[in-house]
Order: C-alpha cells, then sequence, then structure tokens
C-alpha cells in the first residue's frame, strides 16, 4: 500500500478516535489495531497539525462564541493537548491556556 492511502487511512481512524470520546487503548482494542501503530500516528498526524495551525496567520483577538453544543461545552484540542471550555470557564484563563499551548502570538 502507498504511503499516502496508509496517511488517508489513520487520518480517518485518528478522526474516528477524537470523536469517539475513547481513550486509545479503548479505541484500538474496539477496532483491532495495534496500539503502537495508533500512538506513532497520531503522533506525526498531530505535529503536522500543529505545524500548520503555527503556519497560519492567528491573530490574537478572541471572538464571542455562543456555546450550541448539547453537553455544554467546546473542545479545543492541539497537538496531544486539549482544552476543554465551558460557559463557567474565565476568558482570562482561556486565554492563558491557549497562549501556553502557542496558538495566540
Amino acid at each position: 500500500m502507498k504511503q499516502e492511502a496508509r496517511e488517508a487511512i489513520w487520518r480517518e481512524r485518528i478522526g474516528k478516535w477524537r470523536r469517539s470520546g475513547l481513550s486509545g487503548p479503548k479505541f484500538c482494542a474496539r477496532h483491532g489495531l495495534y496500539l503502537k501503530s495508533f500512538y506513532r500516528w497520531r503522533k506525526r498526524l498531530d505535529g503536522e497539525r500543529t505545524q500548520r495551525v503555527k503556519q497560519q496567520d492567528v491573530g490574537a483577538d478572541l471572538v464571542p462564541v455562543q456555546l450550541m453544543a448539547a453537553c455544554g461545552e467546546v473542545r479545543i484540542e492541539v497537538g496531544t493537548a486539549v482544552v476543554v471550555v465551558t460557559e463557567q470557564s474565565s476568558p482570562t484563563a482561556l486565554r492563558t491556556a491557549l497562549q501556553a499551548l502557542d496558538v495566540l502570538r
């Protein structure tokens, strides 16, 4: 199988895992995947995502967001880090977390 095809398959798998809410080991067990391969591909693809975010000109201004999700939270994933924002989240704490992840400049 060509590298591009393998990468596309793993992009789909990692996306499905992110949406599943399962831990990596549970997702791999459920789908018959090797955990070591899963972690290797997740690290590789997360590195590409982080690189793309850094390459974009991300402004430092935050914009108002209305939470519409039934669970009342928004997940922001940067690499392997996850920031969970709820209606009770402090704007200052959110800004600090995003700056620590080098999303805001």
